[in-house]
């Protein structure tokens, strides 16, 4: 079974080590936010060749490695293509650690490594188009970390991993840095956000701090103040009175509390004939309480009916403030009858 990408081969890996590694070529950097003992080898210098002994470890650490991603050991399958990378520097050998770092659920440390393929690898290396893919579902899981003016930064580390990478990939949360300069240890903990990159620059003029890169606020301008006059206030003219919306509710609620006057009023009388036809204790009860409730509606309704008139001969202008309407000749009644047998409410107004 092959560990990771399609092509790679051990047979490949061990033609690619046999020829002299391009001159970029570099180890993979160190990643933050990993396991303890699972960032890559410190790197070789720049621009040297693998020794042939070099070559015959990492063709024999990258079979190893496909044997433990065979296997399902992905941490070791990682280990094992990393040392591969960092004796004879690869792109395949890279693109298959940071699989098995994805596989092993270490995806700041697989993200970092498809990074560096993107980087190191030829432009139509097929690794290059499959760290690309990978990247891109992994960026958005992750939170970036940019790292800016680091001339002069020695034991740069994040989160106690050691670093020389210009870009890190980490998990979202918050993160402690910390380098030193001009023999003075330094320290920050900064937060990062999935999908979203930081930058932090290292100045020499800050040498005390590493500032966050941040969108600049613009200052409001400095000026004379001026200040709106206030808006005219709006005045009640109390002569307009009511809406004529109040009169029209005002009737529809009287109406309806006129019905259930009446529909009481029936049931009482129902009642009231029942106890004459049987006289119970009961009966006599339920007749007292349909009579009270019938009582109460009669109230209601009167009341209703006397505010709604009132309103609609004193506090509402029915002319628009045209003319004022002689109420001298209007009336208003309300009469309540009631028999045995029935109940009878009118009103005029």
């Amino acid at each position: 079974m092959r560990p990771a990408p399609r092509g790679v081969a051990l047979l490949g890996f061990a033609l690619a080590c046999f020829l002299d590694a391009p001159a970029s070529a570099q180890s993979a950097p160190s990643v933050a936010s990993a396991p303890s003992g699972s960032s890559s080898a410190a790197a070789r210098s720049p621009g040297a060749a693998p020794s042939p002994g070099d070559r015959a470890r990492a063709s024999k650490a990258f079979a190893d490695g496909e044997r433990a991603f065979g296997a399902g050991d992905f941490r070791t399958a990682a280990t094992n293509f990393e040392e591969a990378y960092r004796l004879a520097p690869h792109e395949s050998a890279l693109w298959n650690a940071g699989k098995s770092r994805q596989r092993a659920g270490d995806l700041p440390e697989a993200a970092n490594h498809y990074a560096r393929v993107l980087e190191d690898a030829p432009a139509l290396s097929p690794e290059r188009k499959d760290a690309s893919q990978a990247l891109s579902k992994l960026s958005t899981k992750l939170g970036r970390l940019d790292l800016h003016d680091t001339e002069g930064v020695r034991a740069l580390k994040i989160d106690g991993l050691p670093t020389s990478a210009k870009s890190v990939f980490v998990y979202p949360g918050s993160h402690t840095i910390v380098w030193t300069r001009d023999s003075e240890d330094k320290q920050r903990v900064v937060t990062v956000n999935a999908g979203a990159t930081t930058s932090l620059a290292f100045a020499e003029s800050t040498p005390e701090r590493a500032r966050e890169i941040t969108p600049p606020v613009v200052a409001p301008a400095v000026g004379p103040t001026v200040t709106q006059p206030p808006s005219e206030a709006r005045t009640v003219d109390s002569s307009a009175g009511l809406p004529r919306a109040f009169v029209y509710v005002g009737g529809a609620l009287t109406l309806v509390s006129l019905g259930l006057t009446i529909a009481s009023g029936v049931d009482t009388l129902h009642a009231r004939d029942e106890f004459v036809r049987a006289p119970t204790a009961e009966k006599l009860e339920g007749g007292h309480d349909k009579q009270t409730r019938t009582n109460v509606l009669i109230g209601v309704t009167a009341g209703l009916f006397v505010l709604t008139s009132a309103s609609a001969l004193v506090f509402v202008d029915w002319n628009d403030h045209d003319a004022k309407k002689d109420h001298a000749s209007t009336t208003a009644s309300l009469r309540v009858l009631a028999s045995t047998n029935s109940v009878w409410i009118d009103g005029t107004f």
